[in-house]
């Protein structure tokens, strides 16, 4: 019986050594594909879809090669710029208390089967220049909130996203270039 119980205790432990050892290293590769389009059909969509309506006119947000981008202070392709000791905003509130037809300067299109937390924020601002966001969607997160906004976007949605920017009296002259940064995470 001894004898018995050793030789199964040695063929498990060189099973087990067998299987450990099967193979070091090893490559699979599967059947993928991908489509990359421009930034108004993607999975998150990032669309300048209210050019057309009064307030917005100008393009400051514009589609560019496929690619969203934001000129503020700009018309007719001639900069203009922001003076300082003011402030622009970009959101159109059409009625008090219900923001279901709000525009905003664009579109996030939340085209994923999944719920989505959306970050918004602005990087390199220059000096003297604040960057605000809102949004028409998430009853959680009212009004302007400055540098970063972070809001809910069910799976099939559409939120309208205003940009509002204060120009301090003592900022600094200058055309500095920054970006928007748009992050999505599912729920």
């Amino acid at each position: 019986m001894r004898k018995g119980l050793l030789l199964v205790v040695a063929l498990l432990a060189m099973s087990c050594l067998l299987a450990a050892a099967a193979y070091t290293s090893a490559t699979v590769t599967n059947y993928s594909q991908i489509a990359v389009v421009n930034s108004s059909t993607a999975l998150l969509a990032l669309d300048d879809a209210n050019n057309a309506q009064t307030g917005f006119e100008d393009c400051t947000a514009y589609d560019d090669s496929d690619m969203l981008k934001f000129r503020f202070g700009w018309n007719n392709n001639q900069q203009y710029g922001l003076q300082r000791d003011s402030v622009y905003e970009w959101y159109d509130e059409k009625t008090a208390g219900d923001a279901t037809d709000d525009l905003g300067l664009f579109t996030i299109t939340n085209n994923s089967a999944d719920d989505v937390k959306v970050t918004i924020s602005e990087n390199n601002a220059t000096s003297g220049v604040t960057f605000s966001f809102r949004q028409n969607v998430d009853n959680d997160v009212t009004g302007w909130q400055q540098d970063t906004i972070q809001f809910s976007l069910e799976a099939g949605t559409t939120a309208q996203v205003g940009v509002k920017i204060q120009v301090a009296d003592d900022a600094t002259l200058e055309s500095p270039n920054f970006d928007i940064t748009v992050s999505a995470v599912a729920e």
